[in-house]
């Protein structure tokens, strides 16, 4: 009996303490339209932005490397970013698609950009999608796992996303 309670106060503490965990995927990434010579080098650069202002960036997949796909080619289920939030704490993730131009010293040029909002009220996470950069202004948002399904484009190049949000909940 004596242990079942310590159990039972350490579960509770350390679910105050550490909140809530989640996780975002790339279910989907498909170029529906490139340039010449049809094949394209992609990236994702993910900032991490607390309610204090504190952040983190970091590159998926990890810098130096990056995705090359060309038009009928799927990159599936990629992690993009894991995380935690604490009981009533709110966090920002903007998520940006870079095309690599491996010519010359061009910049990379920003594809689209995701800014998902995620608040834990009571020991339930809400997240809020938005496109700070929209190429169509739509994004379908369902199921338990919060899938995003949208298109996004930079000059000629057009893609297919769909993201999902899974939070320890919805494992």
């Amino acid at each position: 009996m004596y242990y079942t309670a310590i159990a039972l106060a350490f579960s509770l503490f350390s679910s105050a303490v550490f909140g809530q965990s989640y996780s975002v995927i790339l279910s989907s990434l498909k170029p529906i339209a490139l340039p010449p010579p049809g094949y394209i080098s992609l990236y994702f650069i993910v900032q991490k932005i607390d309610e204090n202002g504190s952040g983190l960036q970091i590159y998926v997949p990890r810098h130096p490397n990056k995705w090359t796909l060309k038009i009928g080619e799927e990159m599936k289920n990629q992690l993009i970013w894991r995380g935690s939030l604490g009981n009533n704490q709110s966090q920002e993730l903007l998520i940006e698609l870079f095309d690599h131009d491996s010519i010359g010293k061009q910049a990379d040029n920003l594809v689209g950009s995701f800014k998902i909002t995620l608040d834990d009220s009571a020991n339930k996470l809400v997240a809020k999608w938005s496109r700070p950069n929209i190429c169509t202004p739509s994004i379908s948002i369902g199921g338990k796992e919060q899938t995003i399904r949208t298109e996004t484009c930079s000059g000629p190049s057009r893609y297919q996303l769909a993201f999902k949000l899974i939070t320890a909940a919805s494992r």
